[in-house]
C-alpha cells in the first residue's frame, strides 16, 4: 500500500509539474521540463520534488541523483535501465523498467537498455 501510494504521489508531482509550467533544472540534467512534451526520464527525491530530467536517453553511463528514491519514464525512447551500485557502471546491476521507487543512494549510475 506504501509503495502504491508513493508512485501515485510522484506520477501527482509529475504531472503537476508538467502541467504547472516546468520542473527545476538539475545539475546531472541541465534541462528542465518542458511544458509540450513532458517526455523523459524524471528522478524524484523523497518528497517528491524532481531532482533530475532527461528528456531523452543519455548515452553511456550516467550518475544517478544521490538523493533520487524514484524514477519515471514515458516516451522518448525510454524503456528499461540497467542500474548500478558503482559510480562507472561497473559490476552486477538490476535492471528496472520505467517506474521503480528505491532507497536514496541505493543506486550510483545507470544506462538506458532496449
Amino acid at each position: 500500500m506504501r509503495k502504491t501510494t508513493a508512485i501515485g504521489s510522484a506520477l501527482l508531482t509529475a504531472t503537476a509539474l508538467v502541467l504547472g509550467g516546468g520542473a527545476a533544472a538539475s545539475a546531472a540534467s541541465a534541462t528542465s521540463a518542458n511544458v509540450s512534451d513532458p517526455s523523459g526520464l524524471y528522478f524524484f527525491d523523497a518528497a517528491r520534488n524532481v531532482v533530475a530530467h532527461y528528456p531523452t536517453p543519455p548515452a553511456g553511463c550516467t550518475p544517478v541523483p544521490s538523493t533520487a528514491t524514484l524514477h519515471a519514464a514515458w516516451g522518448a525512447g525510454f524503456s528499461r535501465f540497467q542500474f548500478f551500485n558503482t559510480a562507472d557502471c561497473t559490476g552486477s546491476f538490476t535492471v528496472l523498467d520505467t517506474l521503480r521507487s528505491y532507497s536514496a543512494e541505493r543506486f550510483k549510475s545507470f544506462v538506458p537498455i532496449s
